[in-house]
């Protein structure tokens, strides 16, 4: 009975070790607020499938989805980044690894939801034939989509410098999403393939500033290769869907500026 009490408080103090996420203490040197050791990794990631043609016996992707910690920062930093610099979020971004295009989309999650428990923030990235509600309620796609992403790959993303820098805030006055209960979906037009990273920095929220460097994830995800599925039953429509004028689907709509 003894051995059997110890190995169940040894399984239960491992999930509450592996439950538990990191505490980021923010520390003054040199005149300047830095957070050290820090930790922003990738949890999951999952293709989303599409049921489509006339009999919804066909399947594509709609695009992806992914997971992201929320990193976890004791009382005290918040209080000192709140007091001195009005910092209350994480804000991220989705960006294409290795290239000079501009970021996908960015989001924020306020430092009140981030529990000691560990945290995550879900983002996806969909074909823009899959943007909207009303564009996945279709049973043939529209802009001719028919792809099928047959791979997502997970890879290590080194850091040579694995610190956040707090700053004096630069203003955004581009789109910024707010984390809800529903995943915020980003357009990554015709064509997924390709590398994606998520950064992450320090946010006050009211000002919409950001206040530290961008810091990648320890893992990036890589598309490895899309499929073209054959829709006979879609051979010769032409879908139709009502699309709200006053909302902009353009990915340059969705950048920072």
């Amino acid at each position: 009975m003894y051995n059997i009490n110890m190995k169940a408080l040894l399984l239960i103090s491992i999930f509450i070790l592996m439950s538990c996420s990191k505490q980021h203490e923010v520390k003054l040197k040199n005149r300047k607020y830095i957070i050290n050791d820090f930790e922003f990794e990738l949890r999951n990631r999952r293709i989303i499938p599409w049921k489509v043609g006339a009999k919804k016996n066909k399947i594509i992707s709609q695009g992806f989805m992914i997971e992201a910690l929320a990193p976890g920062l004791t009382t005290d930093s918040k209080e000192i980044l709140f007091k001195e610099f009005g910092i209350d979020s994480w804000v991220y971004r989705m960006i294409p690894k290795g290239k000079s295009h501009l970021p996908l989309g960015y989001l924020f999650y306020e430092f009140k939801y981030v529990k000691s428990r560990e945290t995550t923030v879900y983002m996806k990235l969909y074909y823009h034939a899959a943007i909207t509600s009303s564009f996945r309620s279709l049973v043939c796609p529209l802009f001719k989509h028919r792809k099928l992403i047959n791979e997502l790959i997970v890879s290590d993303n080194t850091q040579s410098n694995k610190r956040l820098v707090v700053k004096a805030g630069v203003k955004y006055r581009g789109r910024v999403e707010k984390v809800s209960f529903l995943p915020i979906v980003f357009s990554g037009g015709q064509g997924l393939e390709g590398k994606y990273e998520i950064q992450i920095a320090l946010y006050n929220s009211s000002k919409k500033t950001i206040h530290s460097n961008w810091y990648s994830a320890s893992e990036y995800i890589t598309v490895a290769n899309e499929s073209k599925v054959y829709l006979k039953s879609c051979a010769g429509v032409k879908s139709k869907s009502k699309i709200n004028k006053s909302q902009s689907y353009d990915i340059r709509n969705m950048e920072i500026k």
